[in-house]
């Protein structure tokens, strides 16, 4: 036999007998060349093998098939000496373990937090739980090795194992070693060797299949042009090889999308994670579940590429799949098997069956092999018993197989083969043993880059990614430019030439709009956060790169925000008019909105979770505002929360506009001294300088730390292990069940009939008929999704949809049209003979599976070329017989009117019953969410000893006292309420979505939907404000009158929770959680501007000043200080101008802002009325509008 025959041999996959070439039915299928490595056996000699490989374009590089393209390529690795290392893996007693609570009850609530803050000595004692029990085994270079396992098994806890993604910690233990031809992870540069495919599809959903995959390949890869020269041209087509490869040139431009984005299938999309990783080049590919969202013929077309890249260029590959069909099996060389941690086994494939067949079982005709062993293996497998064992000696437990593995010749021969050690004896020949040694070039070097871009090709190419990510949300865009728009144009028209005695709270609200502005980026960042982690320990590129990257990109935003605001703002207020101070006003602000912007981004790298990320911007903004110089003055902070001026970046920029405002010359000196001290600022204008500096060295120190936390902080979790799942394992360890030998009529001794029962219900006809379906495209034309359906389903019958990936299986097509409807018949048999009776339809094989057959038929997979066989069922007789059947079962019968006439309501329950379990449903959520809920209970208590304490005891004796008072009321609404809008939006938005899913199925009606939502809220709120206030209050030395104090409580909740309601609003009026939070930050601005504070009531125009009787925080602030400061007749001395007058508090108060006691419980009505407004909002936007866009 020749050399071409016993490589020719070698690529073939054995079939179950071990000796059979590739199924005709495959060949029949008509692969194009690309998928059919075969069809060009004519003329194949070694000459044309290794012939030079051409990489002009894509279709003359893949002349002759995928293997002979992998042929030319190792052979042209040979000669420039860059041949693949192709790595011997070792796993000698591999294992790990996770420390979890002992006991799973109340765990991850609002309570287990506050019981392990309050009672930290009765923290859950916490146990050890296997993921891997100690298991050892090699897998060889070239092989192809099936992980068969039940999902949280420990599969993907192996393969992470592999991928060298496991470590020790405080709460984790990893035992063994993993060795790469006889060398550690740690010693070799791994990420260069093994790659990884997650189960999770975590990509940026705006790029398109080909930009993900391009910037995946240069990262891994690097630039073309920086390769040798022979391989430059198959370089640059490297992305469409693997494009062609996986099957996705003619989706390689659509959007990758998401749940809330339309974009590929999900098949597609699993195919986006496999081609991200292969790209890269590894000797070791690590499959995770790949085949979810695939049909059966996809899988086997990637599984069989990946089959002909292990057996050309040596490389390994070690996949987990679910349900694999025989034909995928078959495709294998090694099998490995866990349960619970344990190894079941890991051998040859084709020596399985018969390990299994000793062992007791016996694999029965038309059962899929995959499954046999699962079912076997997890313990349920004695219905398979062969009776060459007693029932009771069979094993059952996980422990029993792996002990009569560790007891078998197959492991006996592995171990021996591990404690020989990595040596030349162990490999064919001196070649392959010289492959697998050349790991060691990937050793860990000072000299080598672990990258494959340099810094700067590698920034810009971030920086160009995430240009497109900004560019491809318009909504986010125009969002941001149409917020700055109107907020300029309210601010200017506010503030429109207001006297100067309002500058610093004007000046200090223009700043302060930035932060609002820049919460926004939390959001942003947090939805890109999921692929850093992904990417990053791949070593995409370096995390100083993409924090450089992610705020450069942010300027232009910045600057057009900044300028749209600022220009409108400046120039409307009376502001001095000159060009030198709008350039310094101007520069301020965009100084200042980028280091806030970098504080924020910084924040999303720090926070585990969204909501805590904007838990902890609102507490920084609320720190912000509090020590500015605005809320309290310079000169009334005690001593020891002096520093928080100084570090506070607004007060900078307060400070900075101010001393550059009053500079000008349009003051007097004295005037400009006097204004500035009323003020408390007393430093000169070299301030105005050293603050920009102070802004921008604040810029660069935030960004430098986003990038560090990025770099050492990881909030991954170690899925699969539960003390639950301990508890389900003792208990299936103490379940004996009684079995017996089957009988050829499938019934055991001991079987019985299943019992099901059910609510009545009258038995009724679906019919479809000539139904055609059309979506419009981005693009405004339409799309014909469904072509002339005609259907019916009766009662008593199960019809299965099936089709191939992105085919419509939910309406059983094939392009849009019906390929087959029709009975299956025992064993499929009226399906089979249906197809078989159509000419040059290839009939099935033995032991084939009829599902997969009919798929492949039908041309599912990747680059199938058939007949189309909607047409053929359109003109069967079939076809004929089921549309006389449809239209006899359209016809009205007196059945159907005496049902129909019937009142039946569209929801089987009433609203008493929908509000009492989705209110039941809702406090359950709250309760699981401690991160939402916790963060509220707990620090809102800490900040009200701060707000408290900065004020502690400070009487009314002053006007600057006044108004620092009235400051902090109208900081504590702020922080409160905007932190309660900002939170809830990410709660409502994960809620949305499944309200989406089921409202579509009737479970419910928007009303009591929305109700649920209000009652959830209500206890926390109660706890949060009364926490709260309680603190704060009485620690600044307000009113002691009981009734003024629990007044003040109640407006205080009102106002809060009307602000909770409407984050709640917003998240289901916005498209999505981005738009909703610029919608909410426009709304705060609003709060604030029309409170009567920032403009008292009195300085307020009449053309503007009826927008107050709308917001909820005039209300509130009218009443919280007239309840305080409306009675309060203490003297105190007023300076207009020149002029000094004494008059009472209470006076003052009326007269400066209008609050007036005596309409207290006026402003307390108008807030209740909003509260039920927004409420009747809510349930009109849950009834009206859907985002819903699949």
């Amino acid at each position: 036999m020749t050399q071409d025959e016993d490589k020719m041999k070698l690529l073939q996959p054995e079939a179950a007998d071990g000796g059979k070439a590739v199924p005709e039915v495959y060949r029949s299928l008509n692969f194009r060349s690309l998928q059919d490595p075969y069809s060009h056996g004519a003329g194949d000699t070694m000459a044309s093998r290794y012939s030079t490989l051409r990489a002009d374009n894509l279709e003359t590089m893949l002349n002759g098939g995928l293997e002979r393209f992998y042929q030319k390529y190792e052979h042209l690795s040979r000669k420039i000496n860059l041949q693949l290392p192709t790595p011997e893996v070792r796993f000698e007693r591999l294992a790990f373990s996770v420390q979890v609570p002992a006991s799973a009850e109340d765990h991850g609530t609002v309570g287990s937090h506050l019981r392990g803050i309050f009672t930290p000595w009765r923290r859950p004692a916490m146990v050890s739980k296997h993921a891997l029990h100690p298991m050892s085994g090699v897998i060889k270079p070239g092989s192809l090795t099936l992980i068969l396992a039940n999902p949280g098994a420990g599969k993907s806890t192996f393969l992470k194992a592999l991928a060298g993604k496991l470590k020790s910690s405080a709460k984790t233990k990893l035992g063994g070693q993993v060795l790469y031809s006889g060398l550690r992870g740690d010693e070799i540069d791994l990420i260069k060797l093994a790659g990884l495919v997650d189960q999770t599809d975590n990509h940026i959903a705006t790029l398109t299949v080909r930009e993900t995959f391009k910037f995946a390949d240069m990262c891994v890869n690097g630039r073309p042009e920086d390769q040798p020269e022979e391989m430059r041209d198959i370089a640059a087509l490297r992305t469409e090889l693997f494009l062609q490869i996986l099957g996705m040139e003619e989706c390689a431009d659509t959007v990758v999308g998401d749940a809330l984005l339309r974009g590929v299938s999900g098949g597609e999309r699993k195919r986006v994670t496999i081609g991200e990783v292969l790209v890269g080049g590894q000797s070791l590919f690590l499959c995770d579940e790949i085949s979810t969202g695939l049909d059966s013929a996809a899988t086997f077309d990637i599984i069989k590429s990946m089959r002909t890249w292990c057996k050309t260029l040596g490389g390994s590959a070690v996949i987990a799949l679910l349900q694999p069909t025989p034909e995928v099996v078959e495709m294998f060389d090694d099998i490995l098997m866990i349960n619970e941690g344990h190894m079941m086994y890991h051998g040859p494939r084709t020596e399985i069956l018969d390990y299994f067949e000793e062992k007791g079982f016996t694999c029965p005709p038309r059962v899929d092999p995959a499954d046999f062993l699962i079912e076997v293996t997890s313990g349920r497998g004695q219905r398979y018993a062969n009776g060459s064992i007693p029932v009771k000696d069979l094993p059952v437990s996980s422990e029993d197989f792996n002990n009569l593995f560790c007891q078998s010749a197959i492991y006996k021969k592995t171990d021996e083969a591990i404690s020989k050690g990595f040596n030349e004896h162990q490999f064919e020949s001196p070649e392959d043993f010289k492959k697998a040694k050349s790991v060691a070039n990937l050793a860990r070097s000072k000299e080598k880059s672990e990258f494959g871009l340099a810094f700067v090709p590698s920034t810009l190419l971030l920086l160009n990614r995430q240009k497109l990510v900004w560019l491809r949300d318009p909504p986010l865009l125009w969002g941001k430019l149409i917020e700055a728009l109107i907020i300029g144009l309210v601010m200017g028209m506010i503030y429109f030439n207001v006297n100067s005695t309002y500058y610093l709270r004007m000046i200090f609200f223009s700043i302060a709009l930035f932060q609002r502005q820049a919460w926004q980026q939390i959001t942003i960042s947090f939805q890109l956060r999921k692929v850093f982690y992904k990417q990053r320990p791949r070593n995409f590129f370096r995390t100083s790169s993409y924090a450089i990257a992610e705020s450069i990109v942010q300027i232009p935003v910045n600057m057009a925000v900044s300028f749209v605001l600022g220009t409108f703002f400046y120039f409307m207020s009376g502001l001095t008019r000159t060009f030198e101070k709008y350039i310094v006003f101007y520069l301020v602000l965009l100084c200042f909105q980028h280091a806030i912007s970098a504080y924020m981004t910084m924040l999303s790298s720090l926070a585990p979770s969204i909501t805590i990320g904007q838990a902890l911007a609102a507490i920084s903004v609320s720190f912000f505002l509090l020590f500015s110089g605005n809320i309290i003055l310079a000169d009334l902070i005690p001593d020891y929360w002096i520093w928080m001026y100084w570090f506070s970046p607004i007060s900078w920029a307060l400070r900075a506009n101010m001393l550059s405002e009053f500079s000008s010359d349009r003051y007097s000196p004295a005037v400009s001294k006097a204004q500035l001290e009323s003020f408390s600022i007393k430093q000169g204008t070299g301030y105005i300088w050293f603050g920009i500096a102070v802004l921008i060295v604040y810029y660069f120190v935030f960004t430098s730390f986003n990038a560090l936390a990025l770099h050492f902080i990881r909030y991954e979790k170690f899925k699969g292990v539960s003390a639950k799942a301990m508890k389900q394992e003792e208990e299936a360890h103490n379940v004996y069940v009684e079995v017996s030998t089957p009988t050829p009529d499938g019934q055991g001794v001991g079987s019985t009939k299943a019992k099901g029962g059910g609510l009545p219900f009258t038995p009724s006809n679906l019919c479809i008929k000539d139904l055609d379906y059309y979506v419009t495209l981005p693009s405004g034309e339409e799309r014909q999704l469904l072509r002339k359906i005609t259907a019916h389903f009766e009662p008593g019958r199960m019809v299965a949809l099936m089709g191939a990936t992105g085919a419509g299986k939910t309406t059983l097509m094939d392009g849009g049209y019906a390929a087959y409807f029709g009975d299956l018949g025992v064993d499929s048999v009226k399906m089979l003979e249906y197809f078989a009776s159509i000419p040059g339809t290839e009939e099935i094989r033995p032991q084939y599976n009829p599902a997969t057959y009919m798929l492949e038929v039908i041309g599912a997979g990747i680059g199938r070329d058939v007949k189309d066989y909607s047409v053929e069922y359109k003109n069967s007789e079939l076809y004929r017989k089921n549309r006389e059947r449809t239209l006899e079962l359209c016809e009205v019968s007196d059945e159907f009117v005496r049902h129909s006439t019937l009142n039946y309501r569209p929801i089987a329950t009433g609203f008493w019953n929908q509000l009492g379990e989705l209110t039941k449903k809702q406090r359950l959520t709250y309760w699981r969410n401690p991160q939402y809920n916790f963060m509220r209970v707990f620090l809102f208590p800490i900040f009200a000893v701060i707000f408290g304490t900065t004020f502690y005891q400070l009487s009314a004796g002053s006007v600057k006292k006044i108004n620092s008072h009235i400051g902090l009321i109208y900081n504590s609404m702020d922080f409160i309420g905007v932190t309660n809008l900002m939170t809830v939006i990410e709660v409502t938005c994960a809620e949305r979505a499944v309200y989406y899913r089921e409202r579509m199925s009737n479970y419910y009606s928007p009303l009591p939907y929305s109700l649920s939502l209000w009652f959830a809220e209500i206890p926390y709120l109660i706890v949060v404000i009364i926490l709260f206030v309680t603190i704060e209050y009485w620690l600044v030395g307000w009113s002691d009158n009981a009734g003024d104090f629990f007044f003040f409580l109640f407006v205080f909740y009102l106002y809060t929770s009307a602000c909770t309601y409407i984050g709640q609003w917003m998240s289901a009026l916005m498209p999505n959680e981005k738009v909703a939070n610029v919608a909410v930050g426009a709304l705060s601005c609003l709060f604030n501007l029309f409170s009567g504070y920032l403009l008292p009531r009195t300085a307020m125009k009449a053309g503007y000043k009826w927008f107050t009787y709308l917001m909820p925080s005039s209300y509130s602030l009218a009443a919280l200080v007239g309840v305080q400061f409306g009675d309060n007749q203490d003297i105190i001395a007023v300076t207009s101008g020149n002029v000094t007058t004494n008059m009472t508090v209470a006076h003052y108060i009326e007269k400066t802002y209008d609050f007036r006691p005596e309409r207290k419980y006026n402003f307390m009505v108008g807030l209740i009325v909003i509260w039920f407004v927004v409420q009747l909002a809510i349930y009109l936007t849950f009834k009206y509008v859907s985002h819903l866009k699949r």
